[in-house]
């Protein structure tokens, strides 16, 4: 009799934190339903000046535009933002993240708008150092940045130059079988 009120405050908070899982799931995947008409407008324009996005299989383009149309709604933008640098900012954002599960860098509240390609994959050298550990980290000698956009560039002339961080990469960012 005594601990029915433990199990029931247990219970509650954990059909609380499904509920939280849930409902970010679902607010997600309506994100990427909402914004499925423009997904051919986006693939265009992404095809035709964004280097990274040609790289890409069909699978991890359609991968990027779920996380651009989630990335995109979850974010606030200034008026004067145009359609077009909205779309470019968030393929830079969602490019490291493209494979991954992530929780669309909850820190980055502004100015991210004028971040490069190169800021992006640096906010993820933390992460892939709690991942993967500090001394494979080690092995880029503080060029985790650089390897990056070059495994994102060119997969196969990484693979053949370096191996050894193409696969510290590709564990990371799960590209490549």
């Amino acid at each position: 009799m005594f601990l029915i009120p433990f199990v029931a405050a247990f219970i509650g908070i954990l059909l609380f934190f499904i509920y939280l899982n849930y409902s970010l799931s679902l607010k997600r995947s309506l994100y990427v339903r909402k914004m499925r008409d423009y997904r051919g407008e986006w693939d265009k324009k992404l095809l035709e000046s964004f280097t990274y996005y040609k790289e890409l299989n069909l699978d991890l383009r359609s991968k990027l535009l779920n996380k651009i149309s989630i990335f995109y709604n979850e974010k606030e933008w200034g008026a004067d933002v145009m359609e077009e640098d909205k779309l470019f900012a968030c393929a830079r954002a969602c490019l490291p993240i493209v494979n991954r599960k992530s929780n669309f860098y909850p820190t980055v509240e502004s100015g991210f708008i004028l971040m490069n390609q190169e800021e992006w994959f640096s906010k993820n050298e933390t992460q892939f150092e709690k991942e993967v550990g500090k001394m494979p980290l080690r092995e880029f000698d503080g060029h985790f940045v650089k390897y990056s956009l070059e495994y994102f560039k060119s997969p196969k002339e990484m693979r053949k130059k370096n191996k050894r961080l193409f696969d510290l990469l590709n564990y990371y960012y799960k590209l490549s079988n």
